[in-house]
């Protein structure tokens, strides 16, 4: 899916992709991962950079998911006046304040070294690609999950 930094791919090849990755960490972690998609059917065709949604589902998968609870995992993906919005939702054991804060900080700075580089790699091809009223908003409360919402405009 990733073939270059140019290109864009309509979300409905990278929701597959998520899919089968879902699929194969409950292999991994047997009963403990749950998904749900609640995805507006225009959200399908709305091209995307590669593995921008999927980078959050593999951060849930390897930071969140374990074998002492079950993680649910929500994708939600609505399209209205040339607006996509995507939102990956975990109901895990959250993201400190600092932490949180750092990853932000890092983001916004283009800082590709170190951790989370996933998360600013997918917020700078964002910007590339959608301009600067595109955006990635991460919020979390500890012991309660984390939502990321992933907002471009997007003409059909």
């Amino acid at each position: 899916i990733f073939r270059s930094k140019n290109e864009l791919e309509p979300y409905e090849t990278e929701h597959k992709l998520i899919e089968g990755y879902i699929n194969m960490a409950s292999i991994r972690y047997p009963e403990q991962i749950t998904a749900e998609y609640d995805l507006d059917p225009k959200i399908m065709k709305v091209l995307i950079p590669p593995l921008t949604v999927h980078c959050f589902v593999e951060n849930i998968v390897k930071h969140v998911v374990n074998n002492q609870t079950v993680t649910h995992i929500r994708i939600e993906g609505r399209y209205d006046d040339e607006k996509a919005v995507f939102r990956i939702i975990d109901d895990g054991s959250g993201i400190s304040l600092q932490e949180l804060e750092t990853i932000k900080e890092r983001m916004k700075k283009g800082d590709l070294s170190g951790e989370h580089i996933g998360i600013t790699n997918a917020y700078m091809r964002l910007k590339y690609f959608y301009g600067e009223a595109s955006n990635i908003f991460i919020s979390s409360v500890p012991s309660g999950g984390t939502t990321v919402v992933i907002l471009l405009y997007h003409r059909e």
